[in-house]
């Protein structure tokens, strides 16, 4: 960052570790070798401290992306390559995510700041593969053909979702339906193909690979900035107030946006509250 490079060393004295997903505060999830040098398993590293988040016995993990909540997800796979698990960590615990049909094959890949997850699973003999999205153990399926359809890598906080199909074609999600990024270029962009998509922001921008000559990264930036979506940030789901009560509420809005105006807060259609500046809060 700034320039600088920074060594974040490895569980094991040996230096063999991959780092895979940062966040906001500079938390990084990846996997490395042990510390006993027996296997590889997925790692949290903050504050120059790298944390071994386990793997079940017999299994070596890896570890894709972390949110702003600390939760991570990635894959728990099996030694001998038999099966693998789409993983998430939460609050110093390992669960595996739970699929519509049983599955040999699985890889949690991305996840926003609401939890959401998105990856793919694949039946026994790679022969059915499916796309998910998992949302409190609630599962969307993204794909079902694994000859057009893909699993996803990444995910922002309006549900958009990035990822690739087997034909290598770099693909997003929105709207319930996947379009190629390719053909999304604008006339003479210089790209001949966009192959890989691995995340997408709350703008909408895309950081991918492609071919334009050779193999390069790129992002790419959409047109028109999506709309601003808002996240009722308080109270939260399910939370009880007794009457007679004024009730405080909040939204996070997504993206972020320099020029709003105001927010307004509807019961029906009569306006119970309006706010101009963030965090755009009210009482109700």
């Amino acid at each position: 960052q700034n320039g600088v490079v920074e060594y974040l060393g490895g569980l094991n004295v040996i230096p063999w570790a991959n780092a895979w997903g940062i966040d906001d505060s500079g938390r990084v999830v990846g996997w490395s070798l042990t510390a006993d040098g027996s296997e590889l398993h997925a790692f949290l590293w903050q504050e120059g401290a790298m944390k071994d988040l386990g793997a079940t016995p017999g299994y070596r993990s890896y570890a894709y992306d972390i949110n702003t909540a600390g939760d991570v997800v990635g894959q728990d796979f099996m030694v001998d390559g038999s099966s693998s698990f789409p993983t998430l960590w939460r609050n110093n615990q390992m669960i595996h995510l739970n699929m519509p049909v049983p599955y040999a094959f699985g890889s949690a890949n991305g996840l926003n700041a609401l939890g959401q997850i998105v990856g793919g699973y694949q039946t026994a003999g790679h022969l059915d593969g499916h796309g998910f999205l998992w949302d409190n153990s609630s599962v969307t399926n993204t794909g079902t053909d694994r000859y057009a359809d893909g699993s996803g890598e990444g995910l922002n906080d309006l549900g958009q979702i990035v990822g690739e199909n087997s034909y290598w074609q770099a693909m997003v999600w929105q709207n319930g339906k996947w379009t190629a990024l390719t053909n999304l270029l604008p006339a003479n962009s210089g790209w001949s193909d966009i192959f890989m998509a691995k995340r997408i922001n709350n703008h909408g921008q895309i950081a991918a690979e492609g071919l334009r000559g050779y193999t390069r990264g790129l992002l790419l930036t959409p047109l028109t900035v999506p709309a601003p979506l808002p996240v009722i940030s308080y109270p939260t789901n399910q939370q009880c107030f007794f009457a007679p009560a004024e009730i405080p509420i909040s939204v996070t809005l997504l993206p972020d946006m320099a020029n709003l105006d105001r927010v307004e807060y509807l019961q029906g259609s009569t306006v119970v509250a309006i706010s101009s500046n963030a965090p755009f809060g009210g009482i109700w």
